[in-house]
Order: C-alpha cells, then structure tokens, then sequence
C-alpha cells in the first residue's frame, strides 16, 4: 500500500483485526493475542498486504499510512500493544535514540553479535596509539579492518572511543 494512502476496513476485517486484541482501559496496553511474529509482534493479512498489529492501529485511528521512513514506535515498549494512544511515529534514529534513554537497547558485550569484549575494544585505540595499522591491530584480535575502523571513529564501542579521543 503507498505510503499516504487511506485504508478503509470493511466491518468483516474490523472484526477480524479487534478480535485478536484485548482492548482495556485507554491508559492500558491492548495486547495482541494471536499469534506472534518472531520479532514479538502481532501480524494481520489485509488484502494481501501483512502488517504489524501496532501499524493497522495507527492507520485505522490516524488515518494514513505511515511514511516509509517512519516507524510505528510504542511510548509503552511493549512490542504486543496496539493501543493508539501508546503509538508515535518516529524515525529509526528517533526509535533508537528512545531505546537508549530507556535502557531497553543492546550495546557492548550485552549485544547479541558482540566479539569484543569492553578490554579487547580498548585494546585497539592503544595499539592504535602505538602506530600498528588497522590490519595490524585486526590480524592480532582475530577481526576484520573494517570493524576496527568503526571502533576508531565511534561508530561501534562509542563510550570507550570518547575515553580515548584528544582534543
């Protein structure tokens, strides 16, 4: 379905959608009940286009479609709710960035694809330091270049890498 585009239910699909719900209280999170996608969401077949329990919501109380560079976030962080009032839309930095204030994202050695540990990582700003190269210091702790640069520049391990840049 484009983005920007009105979807109008028909009542047999209303039913359909809100009878996988427990719809409570507005202030309540209204779980979905049916079964779940691997990701801990709900999902519904409307006219063969899948969606997100959470995204049908939205669409059916807000009206549109949400943009494809935004994201359907939840203020309640619970993957399951598809109570409207709990739903924002956000970009993916946006949804990050919320994660993160609510201690609910991964980061370091608690990230599932982790292969560093928080010594091994400032290990790397210190051989960087003693003038080994990137290939150097990634031959020696068993990883790729490319890894060590984003290490070096912040963009993975980012609270080591603000212990180690000068100004």
């Amino acid at each position: 379905m484009p983005s920007g585009q009105l979807l109008v239910l028909t009542a047999s699909q209303s039913r359909r959608f809100w009878g996988q719900v427990k719809i409570g209280s507005p202030d309540e999170c209204w779980p979905w009940i049916d079964r779940l996608h691997a990701d801990g969401t709900g999902r519904i077949n409307i006219r063969g286009i899948v969606f997100k329990g959470s995204q049908l919501s939205y669409l059916i109380h807000w009206g549109q479609h949400p943009y494809p560079n935004l994201y359907v976030c939840h203020f309640c962080d619970n993957r399951r709710c598809v109570n409207p009032l709990h739903l924002w839309l956000g970009t993916a930095k946006e949804n990050s960035q919320d994660a993160r204030r609510k201690s609910r994202s991964t980061l370091g050695m608690s990230h599932p694809q982790a292969r560093l540990s928080p010594t091994q990582a400032k290990s790397i700003f210190a051989l960087n330091q003693e003038g080994l190269s990137q290939q150097q210091i990634a031959k020696k702790l068993g990883i790729k270049q490319p890894q060590v640069s984003r290490i070096l520049t912040g963009k993975r391990w980012a609270a080591i890498q603000k212990e180690y840049v000068l100004f």
